[in-house]
Order: C-alpha cells, then sequence, then structure tokens
C-alpha cells in the first residue's frame, strides 16, 4: 500500500489546525486576529495596572498578608496564655479590685502591642507589611 506524501501532509495539518482551534469549514472555532490582540492588550494592561499597585504598596502580596496575620494570631495566642500567669505572680494577696485592675492593665498592655503590630516572643517588634499594618489586603486596595 503507498501513500500519497503531499495528501497525507495536509490531512495531519488538517487534523493540527482544528486540534488548535484556529478553525475551518468543519465547524471548529474561529479566531479573530483582531480580537485576539485586542484581548491580550486588555490583559496585559491589568497586569501592568496590578504591578504598578504592587510597587506602590497600594497592593500587597496575598503571602505578606497571611504570614503579618499569622505573626499576629501568634502574637494574640502567646499574650493570652501569659494572661495567667503574669497575673498569678503579680496579684498575690490582692483583694478582687486590685487583680481586676491589674487584670485590665495587662490586657490593655497586650492589645496596645497587638495594635502596634505585635512582638515576637524575643520582645522584638514584629515586621509586617505598612499596607498590611493599616489593614490592607491584596483583596480591598484603596484609591
Amino acid at each position: 500500500m503507498t501513500h500519497d506524501p503531499r495528501k497525507t501532509g495536509v490531512e495531519l495539518f488538517e487534523s493540527f489546525r482544528v486540534s488548535i482551534g484556529s478553525g475551518g469549514d468543519d465547524g471548529a472555532a474561529v479566531y479573530d486576529l483582531d480580537e485576539e490582540k485586542t484581548r491580550l492588550t486588555f490583559h496585559q494592561a491589568n497586569i501592568a495596572e496590578l504591578r504598578g499597585r504592587l510597587g506602590s504598596g497600594e497592593m500587597v502580596p496575598i503571602a505578606d498578608v497571611k504570614a503579618a496575620w499569622s505573626n499576629l494570631m501568634t502574637v494574640a495566642r502567646a499574650k493570652m496564655l501569659s494572661l495567667s500567669p503574669r497575673l498569678a505572680s503579680t496579684c498575690a494577696g490582692r483583694s478582687a479590685d486590685e487583680i481586676q485592675v491589674e487584670a485590665a492593665r495587662i490586657i490593655d498592655e497586650a492589645l496596645q502591642e497587638l495594635e502596634r503590630g505585635g512582638v515576637d516572643g524575643l520582645g522584638n517588634a514584629a515586621s509586617l507589611p505598612q499596607a498590611a499594618q493599616a489593614g490592607q489586603t491584596g483583596d480591598t486596595p484603596t484609591k
């Protein structure tokens, strides 16, 4: 059995063309070059805008927000866990009113540290992206 190389080449090309969606008489999708260029330009402009917002600090990468949030939650947990021992050591032999005042002071101190961005276990200020400290995320940019 002999094959016509030209016919085989045309069949392979047509099969490939249909598989990538370049269209034809067989009902496959037909792409308009101008529409695709317009679509590409639109998406490139969106990407450039997002990169500009990231560069200006208007947006923050989600990984930075997650890291900052995780750090704050770790600090909050540590502060809450240290509450009982701190109260026990500073309030022994005091009246209920004095214990209440001391508890409020310790809780307020912990909340103020969290508000400033937290403190790690070594007493060092936590490093947070500027936008995360302001309560912004990559999903909620400001204008």
